[in-house]
């Protein structure tokens, strides 16, 4: 479990992918990150459960979560946004909770 919530951080943290840390939890929560891209998440393999709520984030790139089909649990609630893709959660197979709330979402 790594917690990181209510920081500063303005994007994913680096140290995360070049060290290929083993890691179940990852809470991102509170901090400013803008974007979720297809290169930051490859090395979790792993991850079941991904908090990333309360940033600035408008937009998830396709393939963000292809390497990560463990995941469970993800919420991207408190963000900013706006359109998602048929392709932004689709290699999310066993995802069984997905918090979208408090977004600005006008398609989906």
């Amino acid at each position: 479990v790594i917690n990181l919530a209510n920081n500063n951080l303005s994007e994913y943290p680096k140290i995360l992918i070049k060290n290929n840390i083993i890691i179940s939890v990852l809470n991102l929560n509170g901090n400013k990150i803008k974007v979720i891209d297809n290169s930051i998440l490859y090395t979790m393999i792993i991850l079941v459960d991904f908090k990333i709520s309360n940033n600035l984030i408008s937009f998830i790139e396709d393939g963000s979560f292809q390497n990560i089909g463990f995941i469970t649990k993800l919420d991207l609630s408190l963000n900013c946004l706006k359109n998602l893709t048929s392709n932004t959660f689709s290699d999310l197979q066993v995802l069984e909770y997905l918090n979208l709330s408090h977004n600005q979402i006008e398609i989906l």
